[in-house]
């Protein structure tokens, strides 16, 4: 299993935007894992798993 870690500032389009980066994310086979805040910004922990086509958004399951 391969892991990414992308960061994301929040900007203008707050959580939505997050959440529509989660999804782009799943569109290319990661699940997401994790977020963590640093200040002013999120780290978004996702893992690439070809076994499962559910992807994570908020730690709920999202399954095709």
């Amino acid at each position: 299993m391969s892991y990414r870690v992308v960061e994301y500032d929040t900007g203008p389009a707050g959580m939505p935007g997050m959440e529509a980066l989660i999804n782009e994310w799943a569109a290319k086979g990661y699940s997401f894992y994790q977020a963590v805040r640093e200040s002013n910004r999120w780290v978004l922990f996702f893992s690439s798993n070809e076994f499962t086509s559910c992807s994570w958004l908020f730690r709920q399951p999202l399954c095709e």
